[in-house]
């Protein structure tokens, strides 16, 4: 029987931290996105998961950027594509940024006339961990998810 040597991880930041971890990218990945979520400092006393994360995003985006948010519950669509079907067809959450907020009525009127864009919609898809093994499938998602936005 062989046994399993842990692997060498690195953060992202600058600093740069190392440590050890014992499990693939592919089942850390699996355990974040499993029931229950991630345990803060792995205690196990703090169970996080991808829904708490949707108010702290929203009340976020609108400190920083003006962007009224919502969530979009997949769960409650039309599937007819099976089990996880609507996973890459809606965002997690899309926003509307009100462009002409602070805008004089001269301006918004000069918009009006030449029927510029006054909004900005955001679509948003949030994961509590990325790494190597489930970045591509991530960038994709995403992507897949904003066409809604473009059509």
């Amino acid at each position: 029987m062989q046994t399993k040597h842990p692997a060498l991880k690195t953060t992202e930041g600058r600093p740069r931290k190392y440590y050890y971890l014992e499990k693939s990218d592919s089942a850390e990945v699996a355990d974040a996105e499993g029931e229950g979520g991630l345990a803060a400092a792995d205690t196990g006393t703090f169970m996080l998961d991808e829904y708490a994360l949707y108010p702290l995003l929203s009340q976020y985006l609108w400190e920083e950027f003006g962007v009224f948010s919502t969530r979009i519950d997949e769960k409650r669509s039309s599937n007819k594509r099976g089990p996880n079907g609507n996973r890459w067809l809606y965002p997690d959450m899309v926003g509307m940024q009100d462009l002409g907020a602070g805008w004089h009525r001269e301006v918004r009127d000069c918009v009006k006339q030449y029927s510029d864009k006054r909004t900005k919609l955001w679509s948003l898809e949030v994961k509590l961990l990325i790494n190597s093994s489930n970045l591509r499938e991530c960038f994709f998602q995403a992507v897949s998810n904003s066409s809604w936005g473009n059509s």
